[in-house]
């Protein structure tokens, strides 16, 4: 199962579950040759959306790091760092 962000405008997102690589990749596929809901699985708002995807990944890099200190260091944390700045710069 695969997991699609897109944009829904006004600032949210929609979320949508699909089954294949093809549907995920590939919006047209999707509804076509692939089986679609008729109306968006889940939507959110986009800003929101991104504060609790980047929680939920220092909290898995931190679970990681009690079994190995240096896991993800080098590549991950940085990349969080980005990410929550980029977002406290976004006015709500």
């Amino acid at each position: 199962m695969y997991l699609v962000f897109e944009p829904a405008g006004d600032g949210r997102t929609n979320l949508a579950f699909c089954y294949s690589e093809e549907a995920a990749e590939n919006p047209d596929y999707r509804g076509e040759q692939s089986p679609k809901l008729p109306e968006p699985e889940a939507v959110a708002p986009t800003r929101e959306l991104a504060a609790v995807i980047a929680d939920a990944a220092k909290t898995y890099l931190d679970t990681i790091r009690e079994y190995d200190p240096d896991a993800g260091s080098e590549y991950v944390e940085p990349l969080l760092d980005d990410l929550h700045e980029e977002l406290d710069g976004i006015e709500s």
